[in-house]
């Protein structure tokens, strides 16, 4: 439970959370989260590729948090890519 200005909220990660192991060196993960005071849905998605130990590529995508009973607000969605790369001396 948060306590954030003006009451408090309560953010429930909804069922299923996801992992599917698309390769061994391949990953997608999936998760929601459905948050009660604005009774909104969020959703990421999340494709991790380990190159090699210390390079892995990720590839993330967020949806904005959708009001189910509302279908005329404009919505952004956000797409990431994330590159780590570790150097040794």
């Amino acid at each position: 439970m948060g306590q954030p200005e003006g009451g408090s909220f309560c953010d429930t990660d909804l069922p299923p959370e996801s992992e599917s192991a698309l390769r061994a060196n391949m990953t997608w993960y999936n998760y929601a989260q459905y948050e009660n005071k604005s009774e909104t849905i969020g959703w990421q998605s999340r494709l991790q590729w380990i190159i090699k130990p210390g390079k892995e590529v990720f590839l993330t995508f967020n949806s904005p948090l959708i009001d189910p009973l509302e279908r005329s607000s404009p919505e952004i969605y956000e797409a990431r890519v994330k590159v780590k790369y570790t150097v040794r001396f």
